[in-house]
């Protein structure tokens, strides 16, 4: 656990870390591995627990399936709502085992996600939980970098 660093009052752990941690999780004779997987996009969530022995799908969940309706203004409130709803119907599969969380989202929604899990996991007693977080995703209203700029300005036709 020395390989985990601390920023933002939330947990993660480096990926090129995470790959040779995974492999020797896979390779171990721990009965019960589990990769949770967040996605959050500019309209929608998506929830994904996969059992890593078996390669197969035990638990996915979205803002569809909850009946939720969600937009870029109530994306929030459904992020909470359609985690608390996927992390109690995993906890059956969660009790005493091992976790991969793998999140991919806002920035300004990663805080809350990730200590809303945290929280969740230690509660279900799971042995170990590693992190890996994508870099930071943001939607629209992001300024294209400068040279990507200067091209865009060379193809235009009549102005």
């Amino acid at each position: 656990m020395n390989n985990i660093n601390k920023t933002n009052n939330s947990l993660y752990y480096d990926s090129h870390k995470l790959q040779f941690q995974k492999y020797n999780l896979v390779k171990s004779n721990q009965s019960h591995i589990y990769k949770l997987v967040v996605n959050i996009t500019s309209n929608n969530i998506f929830c994904t627990l996969i059992n890593l022995k078996d390669q197969k799908t035990s638990l996915q969940l979205s803002a569809g399936k909850c009946n939720i309706i969600c937009s870029k203004k109530l994306l929030k409130y459904a992020t909470k709502i359609v985690l608390e709803s996927f992390l109690k119907q995993s906890e059956v599969f969660l009790l005493s085992s091992e976790v991969i969380v793998k999140f991919s989202g806002p920035v300004r929604l990663r805080r809350f996600v990730l200590n809303s899990i945290f929280y969740n996991l230690r509660l279900f007693k799971v042995s170990k939980i590693f992190f890996d977080i994508k870099q930071n995703k943001c939607f629209n209203g992001c300024r294209p970098a400068k040279k990507k700029r200067k091209k865009n300005k060379g193809l235009r036709l009549f102005k």
